[in-house]
This record gives structure tokens, sequence and C-alpha cells, in this order.
């Protein structure tokens, strides 16, 4: 038997000591009598030979999602192979929970010295065989809750242990706000130099394009008559006729419609005053409170970056600009706003979020991860950062030129932020999530063109 690894934060096991100890099997359990007490009186009637069937099971190294996907199938395995007679451990909460269903049904006592949450608290049906050594949270509570009663503590501190947070808003905009700048820079002159002496007509007008439509479909019938007798010919001829009276007033049309761009083109600024007068600001108070809000939203999100006070989250509080709007713009046709709402794109979202959330419970994600971790880790170890810069703007690039980048966004974030997890690679989310932004915009430009 190969004994698991000990969590973080856990002293790990001496080497020079056994991992597994066996046991005799308990006698049954009485109404009220504790596990524990049996292993104990089972442990004083054993001999050393015979110290062989008590099996100590902890959590495996990799982070909390290996510690749940391993834990309970070593158990199983554990079971399959020695038969043990009770099992002591895994401490941590999410691993301890299906280890305990397992050995209530299999009718053998767990020991740990963790699984402090309450849901273990039940001893009637799942966890009826676990036995903790260890204070369980509601206990903590408990300490904490007489320890201020008895001495009268007035002011409590909490001290909270605050994750990173990662890649935040402020931060992804300042990144990308260099960016965009240097882009800029470089398709302002070239447009320049590529359109300097064209000319940006507008589209043809619709009658001129039912007309064209018009004359290829007279062209392809006559085309299709074969002269075998006089009448057909007769008939191809007068076809041919209304074709050529057809492209006579095309001709006309079109030079009616360059002469109008013309002189469009000449009165540009008068174009624009009409524009002006017709698409002007009709309500200029729903403008300021617009901006109001738009304003407010943007500043929320960037104190949600600096202030450790705000706890709302991005959509939360996008979410809570535009109900403040809706009060504010006192819209009383609510039914209009709704049939504005693009619910196709919100339905699109929503399935594709469902779609990754199925993708990660099958463990796609994770081998995604896996395989590319493999692939970097090749590289020597001076020169990961920049192999996985280059593979992931340029994997993401290609993928996005050919699917949308919107679901292979989605899907790759969780592989970047599992393979910064990976403590053997060892990279920096940031860069990796930049690299991503800027592959998938610059494929998805290709993905644009590809379906023009």
């Amino acid at each position: 038997m190969t004994a698991a690894q000990t969590p973080p934060g856990c002293a790990p096991a001496p080497r020079n000591k056994p991992r597994a100890h066996w046991l005799p099997a308990p006698a049954k359990l009485t109404n009220g009598e504790s596990p524990l007490k049996t292993i104990g009186l089972a442990s004083r009637q054993s001999t050393a030979a015979d110290f062989k069937r008590l099996i100590i099971n902890s959590c495996g190294k990799g982070g909390r999602d290996e510690w749940v996907r391993s834990s309970p199938l070593a158990a199983v395995d554990l079971r399959l192979a020695h038969h043990p007679a009770a099992f002591v451990g895994p401490g941590c909460v999410y691993a301890a929970a299906p280890v305990a269903r397992f050995t209530s049904h299999w009718g053998l006592p767990l020991v740990t010295a963790g699984a402090e949450a309450h849901g273990f608290d039940d001893k009637r049906e799942q966890f009826a065989l676990t036995t903790r050594v260890g204070p369980s949270h509601r206990k903590l509570g408990e300490l904490g809750v007489r320890l201020h009663r008895r001495y009268g503590w007035a002011r409590r501190a909490l001290l909270v242990y605050w994750d990173e947070r990662g890649l935040d808003f402020a931060a992804f905009t300042g990144h990308m706000f260099i960016g965009i700048c240097l882009v800029v820079l470089v398709s302002f002159p070239f447009l320049g130099l590529l359109y300097w002496n064209k000319k940006l007509y507008n589209k043809e007008p619709s009658e001129i394009v039912e007309l064209k439509h018009e004359i290829y479909v007279w062209r392809l019938t006559a085309q299709r008559i074969n002269p075998a007798s006089r009448e057909e010919t007769a008939v191809k001829c007068l076809l041919m006729q209304k074709v050529l009276t057809l492209e006579m007033l095309l001709r006309k049309k079109l030079r009616t419609f360059h002469r109008q761009i013309s002189q469009e083109d000449k009165n540009w600024e008068t174009n624009i005053q009409e524009l002006q007068k017709k698409h002007k600001i009709t309500d200029k108070i729903l403008l300021v409170k617009c901006l109001t809000v738009l304003g407010c939203v943007i500043l929320m999100f960037f104190l949600n970056s600096f202030v450790s006070g705000v706890y709302l989250d991005l959509g939360w509080i996008a979410i809570l600009g535009a109900i403040w709007l809706l009060v504010l713009a006192d819209i009383h046709d609510f039914e209009m706003i709704l049939s504005r709402v693009e619910w196709a794109t919100l339905l699109f979202f929503a399935a594709l979020f469902v779609l990754m959330e199925a993708l990660a419970h099958l463990h796609l994600i994770d081998y995604i991860g896996e395989q590319t971790a493999l692939l970097i880790k090749v590289v020597p170890e001076d020169q990961r950062l920049a192999v996985a810069i280059i593979l992931v703007l340029w994997v993401s690039a290609l993928a996005s030129s050919v699917i949308d980048n919107i679901p292979f966004t989605a899907t790759m974030i969780p592989v970047l932020l599992n393979l910064s997890k990976d403590p053997d690679v060892n990279l920096p989310v940031k860069p990796l999530i930049f690299s991503l932004a800027m592959g998938a915009c610059l494929g998805g430009s290709g993905n644009e063109e590809l379906h023009a």
C-alpha cells in the first residue's frame, strides 16, 4: 500500500515510520457507544503482530480539488485490498465528507482530527460512525462566546486571510490601455495610407440592387433556351431585348446615383448639419442621468480594485447601476425596455457557462491544463514564461480565427488558472491572461473576415 500525503498546513508523517497499521475488527457498536471507544478497546486486546488493520488515510498534495478526487478513490482501493477495521483521516473537510459516507456504508469507524464543519454533527445516517478528536466549528464558536462573556470583552477583531484576488478591473484596463494605444498608433497611419486616394461611397440603393437582380434572372432565362425552332428563337430574342432595355435603365440610374454621391461629397458639411438637426438630443435631462449613472458604475469598477471595503462583484455593480438608471429615468413602459434586451445573447452566455461547468466536472479542463503543463515543463525553467506567452498567444489567435473567440476564451480561462496554480510550472497568471486576450482579439478579426 502506498500511503497518501498530508495536506498543506499539516505536519508530514516521518518517513522512517510506517504509514499503515492494522487492528483487529472492533466489536459491534452498542447504542450511544463511540467508534473511538471501540477502537481503543480493540487496541488494548491486540498484540504487535495483530496491529495491522487500522488504515491511516490522509489528503494528497496538489490542492483541495485533488484531495477531494483522490481521497475517496484511495479509500475504496484500501478497502478492497486490505479489508481494514477502521480509517483514521483524512483531515480536510472536503476529502473527509465522501470518505465518511463510504465508511458509514461499509460499517467501519472513521477517526479524524479534522472535519470541523457543522454537517458532521449529524450522527443519524451518513456520519454515524465518524468521530472527531479535534474541535468542530461550533465548539470553537462556543469557546469564543464563553471567553467574551468570562472576561467581559466589548471590542472584537476578526483576522481573515484574504486570498490573492488575481487580475482585477483596474490592472486589466491599465495594461490593455497601453496595448490599445499601440494599436491605434499603428492602425491610423496604415488606414490613412490605404484609403488616402479612395472615396468611401454609400451603398447602392435598393432599386438598383433589385434591377441588377432582375437583369441577371432574365439573362439566365434567355441562356437556357435552346433555339431549335423558330418560336424558341423568337422568344430568346424577346428576352435578350428585355435584358438590353433593363441594362440601359440601369446605366441611367447609376449615373444619377454617382452624381448624387459626388454632390454629397461636396456638401458634406451641410449633410452633417442636417444629420445633427435630424438626430439631435431631445431629452438632455435623461442624458445627464445616463452619464451620471455610467460614471458612477465605472468609478465603482475601479474602487472594487483599490478599496478593500467594496465586496460587490463587477456583475452586481453593473446590475445595480442598471436598476438605478431605470428608477431615475422614470420609464413607465417597462415592456418596451424588455423588448430591446438581446435575450438571445444572454441565453447564449448562460448556456456557455453551463457548458464550461459541465466540462469542468468531466475534468476536460484539468486534462487540457495538465497536457499544457507537460508541454511547458519540457522547456528550461528560465524560458518557460516566454514559451507559455507565445504558446497561449498564437494558439488562441489561430483557434479564434476558426471558431468564435468568446467560447474559446471562456474555455481557456480556467485552463490558465489551473496552469498558474501548478507548483511545478510556477508561472504568473497575469501574463497568460493578457496573452489570451490579445490572441483572442487578433483571431476574432480573422474570424470576422472569414464570415464576411
